[in-house]
């Protein structure tokens, strides 16, 4: 399914839609949307990424890099994954927080290949400050929303989210 067009408002800052929700705004020149984007399509099939990266000043605090990954849907109820959960396709927490895991090791690896001039210059979409070694020496901040998060499942969630993402935070 396609996404549509990212809006611009009245200032020119980009409003994102990604999962049935909309993500902004952000100066053009701020975020990729690298889910899809030229770049990603060329190495989709091994390299999974999160949907959208953003360089976020915080003021008093400097820039952060934003990793975002948006749901539509929480994961299933149970830690452990049950034969009707795999039959339905929906994954359980600890398979979505793993996913999730896994798009913010391959964005971040795209985006060192991006700052060590791997991938040339061909690829019109990516903003030039995502080229710069100095991205790469951003604070981390790891973003995963899920529009449709039941209360029971977001504490559990979120301590998952924390304790396996530590290695990527290091990275």
């Amino acid at each position: 399914m396609t996404e549509p067009s990212i809006e611009f408002d009245s200032d020119g800052n980009a409003l994102i839609p990604e999962s049935g929700m909309r993500f902004g705004p952000f100066p053009p020149e701020s975020f990729f949307r690298i889910d899809g984007s030229a770049l990603h399509n060329g190495i989709e099939k091994c390299c999974k990424v999160v949907d959208i990266v953003v360089v976020r000043e915080w003021s008093g605090r400097g820039a952060s890099l934003l990793l975002i990954e948006a749901k539509s849907t929480s994961p299933g109820p149970s830690s452990v994954p049950s034969v009707a959960s795999a039959e339905r396709g929906s994954e359980s927490p600890d398979e979505q927080v793993d996913a999730y895991r896994e798009k913010v090791a391959g964005s971040l690896h795209q985006l060192a290949a991006l700052a060590l001039g791997r991938h040339g210059v061909s690829h019109p979409d990516v903003p030039d400050q995502f080229r710069e070694p100095a991205i790469m020496r951003l604070p981390l901040r790891f973003v995963l929303v899920i529009k449709k998060m039941p209360s029971h499942i977001d504490a559990s969630l979120q301590d998952r989210v924390k304790a396996r993402l530590k290695c990527c935070a290091k990275m």
